[in-house]
């Protein structure tokens, strides 16, 4: 099993299984107007429930990766759901001081499990990027009360593939996109002048960072926009009379020989639904018609990964692919990065830079450091892996190192059903 598993990952693989199709996700979990939420399966089946009366912005992943989050401002509350059938169980945080930040636009989870949003509220104590800890405290990480200040308008926060702090594009004064150190102690412009504002993501595996426009009827529209890596200059990525314009631009790409953006879209006719196109052909395809607009796209459970702090120096690394259960698993390390990444012979890439971490975290074992990273998904598709650092010294604060993982099935094409999202971790605290 270990010897089948290092070939695979060290890209020696030349498995006689035979090449097929390959899911590209466990579905997508979509909302939008007014107080839609939607799970729309790989196959395009559209399951709807009506939160409330206001239009939902905001959705991702927990951070156990079992439940799915949305902002709900007819609630006050984030409130955790079931994915797919989209029954309530639970609330993660409910306050009326979230009354203040009744425009919540994007959230993510960082590598401790605390959450953070972006808020565009009229008052000033409602504008900027918020956290939520596990405590269930919220604090301001940044804010802003006059539109020549930054993040005065944060419509898109993701945790930045490369730094590990946040990605946040800012309607302010025209738009900007800025690295913001998590603790909100500095920040830094990556690009300005563009419509970024409606949702941006970074591909893992080239670096470009995409982003959408609103709707089919404003200016600009029926576009993508992108910036390339190591360029301030962003430009217009796809033009088409066919593209309704997109919300929150994904990318769904590690599993994937041909990876491709999904898009929610926005329809002044009030006909959004999800959209996909090809990233190497920029074909465009409907996935799927909803009734609605649609404004954030989550994945479901196979794409995710993510780490929880639990202690001084340790956190859990939560996976989640219940399509899988029962399957074999591994989990490397690298302190190179994401790119180029694993390139598979049958054209699907492993979002981790191969280095002599992670042959090491694969084959003689990081332990005590990096453990349970090799095994199998328990019966729910489950696995916890445990990083412990608590015994280095202060000197390793601030160093980064990404977590990849993948799902091994001997039916599959070369053995691997499964490659989950890379995951960034900069060690801190000791």
């Amino acid at each position: 099993m270990r010897i089948g598993i290092i070939a695979c990952v060290g890209l020696l693989c030349l498995s006689l299984v035979p090449l097929g199709a390959q899911p590209h996700s466990d579905g997508y979990f979509v909302v939008g107007t007014s107080g839609n939420a939607h799970y729309v399966a790989p196959n395009g089946a559209v399951t709807s429930l009506k939160f409330g009366t206001s239009s939902l912005y905001a959705c991702l992943m927990h951070a156990d990766n079992e439940t799915a989050l949305v902002y709900d401002y007819t609630k006050n509350s984030i409130l955790k759901v079931d994915p797919k059938t989209l029954a309530i169980i639970g609330t993660f945080y409910t306050s009326t001081l979230l009354t203040a930040y009744s425009n919540v636009y994007d959230m993510c989870f960082d590598q401790n499990g605390d959450l953070f949003f972006g808020s565009s509220n009229s008052t000033g104590i409602g504008r900027g990027v918020f956290k939520v800890d596990q405590s269930s405290m919220v604090t301001p990480v940044t804010t802003s009360t006059s539109s020549t200040m930054p993040f005065y308008y944060p419509e898109n926060l993701e945790i930045d593939i490369d730094s590990g702090e946040l990605l946040v594009a800012d309607d302010r004064s025209g738009d900007h996109l800025c690295i913001l150190q998590r603790d909100g102690s500095s920040f830094t412009t990556v690009a300005s002048g563009w419509n970024f504002r409606y949702g941006t993501h970074k591909d893992m595996n080239t670096g470009v960072i995409y982003s959408g426009t609103c709707c089919n009827s404003s200016t600009p529209n029926r576009t993508l926009y992108y910036l390339k890596p190591g360029t301030t200059t962003p430009g217009p990525w796809l033009a088409s009379a066919t593209f309704p314009g997109g919300y929150d631009p994904m990318i769904d790409r590690a599993s994937m020989a041909n990876p491709r953006i999904v898009c929610p879209a926005w329809n002044s006719s009030g006909a959004g639904g999800v959209w996909h196109v090809d990233i190497n052909t920029k074909a465009i395809s409907q996935m799927t018609t909803i009734a609605y607009n649609t404004y954030d796209l989550a994945f479901v459970y196979g794409r995710n990964l993510q780490t929880v702090k639990t202690g001084k120096g340790t956190w859990d690394v939560h996976m989640d692919v219940p399509s899988e259960a029962g399957k074999a698993y591994m989990m490397a390390l690298s302190a190179s990065g994401t790119r180029p990444g694993v390139g598979l012979p049958d054209g699907r890439r492993i979002p981790l830079a191969f280095d002599t971490l992670s042959y090491v975290s694969i084959t003689t074992g990081l332990a005590p450091y990096f453990t349970g990273n090799i095994g199998k998904l328990d019966a729910n598709g489950e696995a916890k892996v445990k990083i412990d650092v608590s015994t280095l010294p202060p000197a390793a604060n601030g160093v980064p190192v990404w977590i990849g993982a993948i799902v091994l099935d001997s039916a599959a094409p070369l053995g691997i059903s499964v490659v989950v999202d890379t995951k960034v971790l900069k060690i801190e605290g000791l």
